[in-house]
């Protein structure tokens, strides 16, 4: 899958295999950084930049002594406020991939009518 298909459309297993791939791929780690900055959608190039980051911390801004903190850090407080809300992962599946669905339909219909 393209770089930009996967910020704009990619499942969880597909990002997972996008992790997998950039271990040891400074190449495609570069690549994802420029991609990065001109897709539309903005939580997708933040998880981008936070994943090429963990990898290679030289390649991303504020690399080095200044690392961006980890994912596992940002992703904290939703993961509490999930785990209060009662909701199941089938359930947060469900309603991400129809907001996901909404934004594509909604950008096509944008791209349909330029």
């Amino acid at each position: 899958m393209a770089l930009e298909s996967l910020m704009e459309r990619g499942q969880l297993g597909e990002w997972r295999e996008f992790a997998r791939a950039l271990e040891g791929n400074e190449q495609l780690a570069r690549d994802a950084l420029r991609v990065s900055e001109y897709v539309e959608d903005h939580a997708s190039a933040s998880l981008m930049r936070v994943l090429v980051s963990q990898q290679f911390p030289d390649l991303s801004p504020g690399g080095g002594e200044h690392a961006s903190p980890s994912l596992s850090q940002i992703l904290a407080p939703i993961h509490e406020e999930f785990r209060q809300s009662g909701m199941s992962e089938a359930e947060l599946s469900c309603l991400i991939e129809e907001a996901r669905d909404e934004v594509w339909q909604e950008k096509q219909r944008g791209k349909a009518a330029s």
